[in-house]
Formats: structure tokens, C-alpha cells, sequence
């Protein structure tokens, strides 16, 4: 209410949202981002007491309806974002990934499961006729699911392949939120084309890359540390101005900016173009360079 009153004080004429076009008026403003906010808060304050009644992200995703008085408005429709995929988001902020249930502890790995499903069920061939059966009978999320199973474990097999290209299709189609219909779409493509890394265009980010802060990559070498790096103690000159010092320990890299360069440590002289491309490997590295990195990396 409080941002309802302050639009009214500054009579706020126009408004102009990422996903939205333009609302225009003070009083269409005012009742557009009342609606907005108590969709938000329905969604909230809805999935909060399903969660302690007991239920799972999944089955709230199933049974949260918005109120007539709310979805008669176009505004709120999921064309971008989804009441699913919101509730579930929400689900994850208050609960994180473990739903209660002990037998979700400690699961099999994705692809030991999908090798005792598909077992179980009598074998790829089955499995994928059931599958089949399932998209016909109109349960797609089923079949997805099956066919997931079934590339998880054989990955080439073109049936499964085309069959779940099929049913991403439909999901697409039938996807009322843009993001879900291209990820439906954008995986049923993938599934039908051959995967060829000359295919892949590198888009130049040179130029945004240069507005980073040195900290980013270093951030992003942190990442890449091999396990059991040995233990040691590295300074980085970038540009001969900017200074930092890198230890490794316990295969944990930190760093600090320090203000002079000490000349009794090793010294890494880097430009920032060439420190960026290192990281990236997009680079070919000299000697110095290459032990100081193979030994991280």
C-alpha cells in the first residue's frame, strides 16, 4: 500500500515494465501494481500454508488456482514467468531442495536410476512403447519422463530421440509462458539435429569483458582449481598497475588486492587481454604462464 500512496503523492503518469508494455494514467498505474503485488502475495502467503500442511513443491504447483477476481486479468497471465514455476521457486527459498521425504536423502545417481527404472519396466524397447502409448493418451508428461529415462541411459537411440522430440513439441505448443515453449521447442530441436561443435558461433565478448572488474575472473579461476592443488603462494601483476595475491591452500584458492608487489614472490605478468583469454582459453600460454596455470588448472 505504502508505494500505492507515494505514485498518488508524485502522480506517477506512466510506467514502463520489462515484460509489459506501457500503462498509462495514474489511477491504471495505481490498480496495475495493487494487482501485481497481491498476485505475488497470493502466491506467497498460499504456497506457505500448503508447505505447512505438509505438501511438496510439486503437488502445490498442482493444486495453487488463482482466485476469479485475479485471473480475469490479463496482465498476471504466466506468458513469461508460470504459477508453477513461481510456486516452486518459492518452495525452494523457505525449504531448499529436500522435501521431507527420507528416501530423497540420499538418491541414486540420475543414471543409476534410469538403468533399475528401465530394468524394472522390461527394457528400453518397453519402456519406449509405453512411452508412446502415453503421448497418444495425451500424457506427455509421463512420456517425457519415460523417454528421459531411456537417453539417460542411451543417449543415441534415435526412437527415443524423435519420440521425445514429439512430446516436447506438444508441451511447447501447449506452453502458455514463452520461457517453458523455448526450452520445449529449443530441446525437441536438439534432439533432431546432430550436435557438431563447428556448429557453434563464439560471440565475441571482448569489449564487455574489458569493463570487468579483475575480481570476476579471478572469481571464475577460483572454479577451475584441481582437487588436491598443492599448496603455494602467487602474485599477479595485471597491466604492471593492478596487483593481487593468490594463495592455495587446503585446494581452496582466496586472493587480495595488495597495494606493491613483493619482489621476493613469484610474479605472473599479465595485460588484462591476456589474463581474460587465459581464462577463457582462448590463448596460447608461455611457459611462465602455462606452469603457473596447469598447476591450478
Amino acid at each position: 500500500m505504502k508505494l500505492k500512496t507515494i505514485m498518488r503523492k508524485q502522480k506517477t503518469e506512466i510506467l514502463i515494465s520489462q515484460h509489459h508494455w506501457p500503462v498509462w494514467g495514474n489511477k491504471n498505474i495505481s490498480e496495475f501494481i495493487t494487482l501485481h503485488r497481491d498476485v505475488y502475495k497470493f502466491l506467497h502467503d498460499q504456497t506457505l500454508k500448503m508447505m505447512n500442511q505438509g505438501y511438496t513443491a510439486d503437488e502445490i504447483a498442482e493444486k495453487i488456482q488463482l482466485p476469479e477476481n485475479l485471473n480475469k486479468h490479463l496482465s498476471i497471465g504466466g506468458y513469461y514467468g508460470s504459477i508453477k514455476h513461481n510456486v516452486k521457486g518459492i518452495y525452494q527459498y523457505y525449504i531448499g531442495w529436500f522435501d521431507g521425504n527420507p528416501a530423497n536423502l540420499d538418491m541414486l545417481p540420475r543414471k543409476q536410476r534410469s538403468l533399475k527404472y528401465i530394468h524394472t519396466m522390461g527394457g528400453e524397447d518397453a519402456v519406449l512403447q509405453t512411452a508412446i502409448d502415453a503421448k497418444k493418451q495425451g500424457e506427455e508428461r509421463w512420456a517425457a519422463e519415460l523417454l528421459n529415462h531411456i537417453l539417460t541411459v542411451n543417449p543415441k537411440k534415435t526412437a527415443a530421440q524423435e519420440a521425445l522430440a514429439e512430446v516436447y513439441l506438444t508441451l511447447g505448443y501447449d506452453a502458455e509462458s514463452i520461457a517453458w515453449r523455448n526450452f520445449y521447442i529449443s530441446a525437441a530441436k536438439d534432439l533432431r539435429q546432430e550436435k557438431s561443435s563447428s556448429d557453434r558461433k563464439r560471440i565475441d565478448m571482448s569489449a564487455i569483458l574489458q569493463q570487468a572488474p579483475v575480481s570476476v575472473f579471478l572469481d571464475k579461476l577460483s572454479t577451475l582449481l584441481k582437487v588436491n592443488t598443492p599448496d603455494s603462494l602467487t602474485q599477479i601483476s595485471i597491466d604492471k598497475h593492478d596487483f593481487y595475491e593468490i594463495s592455495i591452500h587446503n585446494s581452496v584458492m582466496n586472493y587480495k588486492k595488495i597495494h606493491q608487489l613483493d619482489p621476493k614472490k613469484t610474479t605472473l605478468n599479465l595485460s588484462k587481454n591476456n589474463f581474460i583469454a587465459i581464462i577463457n582459453h582462448t590463448t596460447l600460454l608461455d611457459d611462465q604462464q602455462q606452469f603457473f596455470l596447469i598447476a591450478l588448472i
